[in-house]
């Protein structure tokens, strides 16, 4: 019998939508065998190749020409580096360069190529896996050595997408079943789902029946959008890396859209601040959001603020970036006059 693989990722959206923050996007570590410069060279060519990667969730960001042209010259982005000794399982030991690269001046390269960068603020996928077999059904979590969950996790992580796993506790499987999740019970899958306050849910099924032949078959919803695909006749290794590779292609689609040429003007006025505090965490959040290349404050009162922002991104956009934010909530956009558009926000419970 055919080993069967089928996965459908879909995304639900409810009242709070809820992100992460991912770190150490600018740093990384590569394997090398000496410290020598030619190492080092290569070292970080690798290195930089992987955090253009990470800051922009797009793999093919390496192949374009001005990103050739700076990973000929990644020693210029480097803030600094280190070397360790990594022990492996076998005893052995095996020598990694650990790098951080100039986070501004990574995103001005990006930039300047006209490649959007993703904020380290970025939508959590709640990765659901059941495999059937000779015994039946089983649902699977992050403890698990299954092969396919090292892959994902490795995927993911390469494009700096955050992953959790269900728990699979008592309050899991009473609202859910392996046969709920082989089937595609979607009502079972999304209420199993809301405890984890994802922005997106990837429920995978494989069938080990035959471990020679993995064909795989994917159905992508989110909103009201649905994308289907396949990779058939195919290795965990490949099927992983497909998956993810659409999963990414639709989180940066959803949640984050290229620059505009022009630059624009909004009001965006935020109630519910308490202290200076608040004033100063939503301040650096606006400062750093992707989309928006100027702030400057037109009025302050004794809980509100109203903020000028410059952006090239359109105003669509501007809200989607923000839906993930960590301090602000309640997001709408009053357009009674369209010369001067408004987003109104509330500034979170920390």
């Amino acid at each position: 019998m055919m080993k069967f693989v089928c996965a459908l990722l879909f995304a639900f959206f409810v009242q709070t939508v809820f992100a992460v923050q991912v770190n150490h996007l600018y740093s990384t570590s590569v394997p090398v065998s000496s410290q020598s410069t030619a190492q080092r060279k290569r070292g970080l060519h690798q290195a930089l190749a992987k955090v253009l990667i990470r800051a922009s969730g797009d793999d093919a960001v390496v192949q374009r020409a001005p990103m050739k042209q700076a990973l000929q010259q990644a020693s210029q982005y480097v803030r600094e580096y280190s070397y360790e000794k990594q022990q492996n399982d076998d005893g052995s030991q095996t020598l990694q360069m650990s790098v951080t690269f100039d986070a501004i001046a990574i995103n001005q390269l990006l930039q300047q190529a006209k490649v959007p960068v993703w904020s380290s603020q970025r939508p959590l996928t709640l990765l659901w896996l059941v495999i059937k077999d000779s015994n039946g059904t089983h649902l699977i979590n992050a403890s698990s050595t299954h092969p396919i969950i090292q892959v994902l996790q490795k995927e993911m992580d390469a494009r700096g997408i955050p992953m959790s796993m269900p728990l699979l506790d008592l309050s899991d499987l009473q609202q859910v079943s392996p046969d709920d999740v082989w089937y595609l019970n979607q009502t079972a899958i999304s209420n199993a789902s809301k405890r984890y306050r994802s922005n997106a849910v990837l429920i995978g099924r494989i069938d080990e029946t035959d471990s020679s032949h993995l064909n795989s078959q994917w159905t992508l919803k989110m909103e009201d959008s649905e994308e289907q695909w396949s990779v058939p006749d195919s290795t965990e290794e490949n099927i992983g890396s497909m998956s993810v590779k659409h999963l990414a292609q639709a989180l940066l689609s959803r949640f984050m859209t290229p620059p505009n040429n022009t630059v624009d003007d909004i009001t965006l006025s935020v109630t519910g601040l308490h202290n200076v505090t608040d004033y100063a965490q939503l301040t650096r959040y606006l400062e750093n959001l992707s989309g928006v290349t100027h702030v400057s404050v037109l009025d302050i009162s004794s809980n509100a603020v109203q903020f000028k922002l410059s952006i090239n991104v359109s105003v669509d956009a501007l809200k989607r970036n923000m839906e993930l934010s960590p301090v602000l909530n309640g997001l709408s956009i009053d357009n009674t006059d369209p010369q001067n558009l408004v987003l109104n926000a509330v500034m979170k419970n920390q």
